[in-house]
């Protein structure tokens, strides 16, 4: 099974691309988001509301700022991931 890191994964785009890679793949995914004006933690609930518990199971958000260096603490959660879909972007 593929780890794939979505930052800004709480944001409008990137909410839709985790609902998407959910339903098509069996992929793990990280999302990655500092949750400011732009990201929205209310989108992955709706997304994740409507899947299953196995679904979920495979979604782990960790609150971290891309402007700030990785601690040990995120860097564990992280883990090893196979791709990285950078969608972080302060607009």
């Amino acid at each position: 099974m593929k780890k794939v890191l979505i930052t800004g994964g709480a944001g409008f785009i990137a909410h839709h691309l985790i609902y998407h890679i959910l339903k098509t793949t069996n992929w793990e995914i990280i999302s990655l988001d500092r949750l400011d004006y732009s990201g929205n933690l209310n989108r992955l609930d709706n997304i994740l509301s409507t899947l299953s518990e196995k679904d979920k199971a495979r979604v782990k958000i960790v609150f971290h700022d891309l402007k700030s260096e990785l601690n040990p603490w995120v860097r564990k959660e992280i883990g090893e991931i196979n791709i990285i879909l950078h969608l972080a972007a302060g607009s």
